[in-house]
């Protein structure tokens, strides 16, 4: 309305009363059409309007959740001093792979799989202290072994947190169970070998054997778990695992990827 710029025209205005007012694209905000324009743009002007790379934008709304591929293309007039960017939208299907729901038929794989894996472990365990009188089970100190195969069974269990939707918070999830119970599970092979090593003297020009308590062994453990604590929580805030849409397309097919992803490979490189 002239009168008031901030309230729209009525549906029967005679064009008297009313007129044209541009606004930003960024404050489109009045319907799900308008939210998805307005993301688009966001979307395009971040990635500086690349010409020849679809860009994946995703929409969360109480009325529709999907994503469409966004693409633009100049378009200029000199005549008319016209230079525009036309956004072009396009929804796109899921691809239904890039998750494990109950039903699916990795669904059932990994099921099995885990708890085949945590059962071994845990009888494995109770067998272990069930013998730990035994020469053998003493030779290979049975305290240090029994937390090792307690963290291969967490790892098992860990492994269920590939259920589910790939969100920001399942990914960064993922990223911490995995690789700390990992770990877990190898700190006390580690610290038990280098016991050993230095309850039999090997190694040494004259071989003397050092005492090494179950006390002073578990405090050589904590470096290495604090040191993984450490790492996950710096990649938390600089580089976490986290949710990203991929478009994979060809000449008559576009389907959208949802990928727990980092930024850069230097989580990875550094757990190597």
């Amino acid at each position: 309305l002239i009168e008031d710029n901030s309230k729209p025209c009525p549906e029967d205005n005679d064009g008297d009363r009313c007129m044209g007012v541009r606004i930003p694209i960024s404050d489109l905000n009045e319907d799900i059409m308008e939210q998805l324009i307005s993301t688009t743009y966001l979307t395009q002007k971040e990635k500086n309007f690349p010409v020849s790379e679809l860009i994946p934008v995703r929409v969360d709304h109480d009325d529709f959740r999907g994503v469409y591929a966004s693409h633009t293309i100049g378009f200029e007039t000199k005549e008319a001093g016209i230079s525009w960017r036309i956004m072009i939208l396009s929804p796109v299907s899921a691809h239904e792979d890039d998750t494990i729901m109950p039903g699916d038929s990795m669904f059932q794989v990994l099921i099995t799989s885990v708890s085949a894996g945590f059962i071994l472990c845990v009888l494995q365990l109770v067998l272990f202290i069930r013998n730990r009188r035994e020469k053998e089970i003493i030779a290979s100190d049975w305290r240090f072994t029994g937390v090792f195969l307690v963290g291969c069974a967490l790892l098992n269990l860990a492994c269920l947190s590939y259920i589910g939707q790939n969100t920001n918070a399942t990914c960064l999830a993922r990223m911490w169970v995995i690789h700390f119970f990992f770990v877990f599970a190898l700190t006390p092979l580690f610290v038990k070998t280098y016991r050993l090593y230095k309850l039999t003297g090997v190694g040494s020009i004259i071989p003397r054997r050092q005492t090494i308590s179950n006390a002073r062994t578990v405090l050589m453990a904590m470096p290495f778990l604090a040191v993984e604590v450490l790492i996950l929580l710096v990649f938390t805030f600089i580089d976490p695992n986290k949710v990203e849409d991929l478009l994979v397309y060809d000449e008559s097919h576009t389907e959208n990827h949802v990928e727990c992803k980092q930024d850069t490979w230097a989580f990875f490189a550094l757990q190597l």
